[in-house]
């Protein structure tokens, strides 16, 4: 998970009316203020109950505060500026009026995040995200003229041991023999394939270079020229369909109708007359199964017998890295779904949710796609996020409970298991030792790492037969037993 940050501040309104924000969640600048039009508080929608919310009121007295916004503004007075007057010569009731309201809402909030954690450091009270995450809302003056603030803040939630007692999980079983190293000989084949022109029709696997002009209702609306595709795609079905069996030279007319499933949401809904020129048509062509071929794996000697040999060996110890890493996947989503259910502090979602889309859109931005193919998954991301924030806390329970701390030598190992992905490991390992961010990551792995093997002897286990192919992430998985709870979500393998 992602550690809470502190939000951005807020100005306090002017006149600070109570129910207003002033820092924290809800306080963007859309938002209206939550009074009547006579300035009286005002009743805002009640949201979804939180079990995990609490409020903590703090007091500062008038004077002090006055003095303090007003010492800050004669130190801002020799530069500031303000319409009819002169830089330097605002008068003291000016400066009040115009920057008095923002230095007000600066000085509450420094002072109540500040006797905020004074008060809080000796209670038992778990506070998510610390004073950082606090939404400060200002509340109706004490009767001595005092302003007060509500801090608005969540607790972490109590988290009971998980009960493995009735949790099965599948556990894939593959068989490696003859046939899989042929079907992986022939897909190393195809990976290495060159395509070539051809003069026939065009037909599945081969690849056709086009130039199409889309358009709707007469308007061009895209188009390119030497698009490469390949027949047989499946994310251009009706594409392929209408190129199949076409030539060099031809062109094909078909209409498209795009789904409420496409990435982009300008996009969804859209019907698209797409004309294409096909330019060329290439078949694959294998390359021959000789020692060139096997010594690009490897093999230099043995002929096809120790290429055989050297491409089981490769299946099965890939295939075992699979299925543990499957398990453990597995092995976390019983452990989460085994623990009793507790509520989740919301800012920890948001934060997780927002992260997930930030991740998204960097995505979108290296495939050349708009950010408006990520918006619409707003309630996506916020699922999520709160699987993953449940998962990340039962784990933390856990850790607390059973007292477990990653060892140097294991904090060593996962460093340079990590490292030898980097050109130049040492200069990694240097880094990140002197990154806190970076070591937290690792160590919250191995810790990641401990849960999953102990929920993994604590679980029954189903076996799960597989083909090579579904086990590798190549074909879909057919339905499988799911965790005991009815609400876990459907396992696939890691690809």
């Amino acid at each position: 998970m992602n550690n809470p940050s502190s939000p951005q501040q807020q100005d306090i309104p002017a006149g600070i009316a109570a129910g207003v924000p002033i820092v924290g969640e809800g306080t963007s600048p859309e938002q209206p203020r939550i009074v009547t039009p006579s300035g009286q508080p005002a009743s805002p929608p009640s949201p979804p109950a939180n079990p995990l919310a609490r409020e903590h009121m703090l007091s500062f007295d008038r004077a002090e505060i006055d003095a303090a916004v007003d010492a800050h503004l004669r130190k801002l007075q020799p530069k500031a500026e303000a319409r009819g007057f002169r830089k330097g010569r605002v008068p003291m009731e000016v400066m009040r009026r115009h920057f008095g309201p923002k230095r007000l809402g600066e000085e509450l909030t420094q002072r109540a995040e500040k006797r905020f954690n004074q008060e809080k450091q000796n209670t038992d009270e778990r506070i998510v995200g610390g004073a950082g995450s606090l939404r400060l809302v200002s509340a109706p003056p004490a009767e001595n003229g005092d302003y007060r603030i509500r801090c608005g803040y969540e607790v972490f939630p109590d988290i009971q041991p998980p009960d493995f007692s009735e949790v099965r999980i599948a556990q894939p079983a593959v068989n490696v023999g003859e046939a899989e190293v042929d079907r992986m000989i022939t897909r190393m084949q195809n990976e290495r394939g060159q395509y070539a022109p051809v003069d026939r029709p065009a037909a599945e696997n081969d690849m056709v270079v086009v130039d199409y002009q889309a358009t709707e209702r007469g308007a061009r609306v895209d188009g390119a020229t030497n698009r490469k595709w390949t027949l047989g795609s499946p994310q251009m079905d009706a594409v392929s369909e209408a190129l199949t069996g076409a030539k060099a030279g031809d062109v094909r007319s078909l209409e498209l109708t795009h789904g409420p499933d496409h990435p982009d949401p300008e996009w969804r809904g859209r019907r698209i007359r797409l004309r294409i020129s096909v330019k060329q048509v290439a078949e694959l062509r294998l390359p021959e199964l000789n020692d060139e071929f096997f010594a690009l794996f490897g093999v230099k000697e043995g002929g096809m017998p120790a290429f055989r040999k050297a491409v089981r060996e490769m299946i099965d110890s890939e295939s075992k890295r699979r299925i543990e890493m499957t398990v453990r996947e597995r092995a976390l989503v019983a452990f989460s779904r085994a623990t009793p259910p507790f509520a989740l502090p919301h800012i920890l979602v948001q934060i997780e949710s927002a992260a997930l889309r930030q991740q998204d859109l960097e995505a979108a931005r290296q495939q050349g796609l708009p950010a408006a193919a990520v918006g619409a998954n707003a309630v996506q991301y916020a699922m999520a996020a709160a699987q993953r924030v449940r998962s990340g806390m039962v784990v933390d329970a856990w850790r607390k409970r059973e007292n477990i701390a990653p060892t140097q030598e294991e904090i060593d190992a996962r460093l340079e298991e990590i490292s030898q992905g980097y050109d130049d490991p040492e200069e990694f390992k240097s880094t990140a030792r002197a990154n806190p961010e970076i070591m937290g990551n690792v160590e919250l792995q191995i810790i990641e790492d401990r849960a999953a093997q102990w929920a993994e002897s604590q679980v029954k286990k189903e076996e799960q037969p597989l083909t090579m192919e579904q086990l590798w992430g190549w074909e879909p998985i057919p339905p499988a037993p799911a965790p005991t709870h009815a609400d876990a979500p459907p396992m696939r393998a890691q690809s």
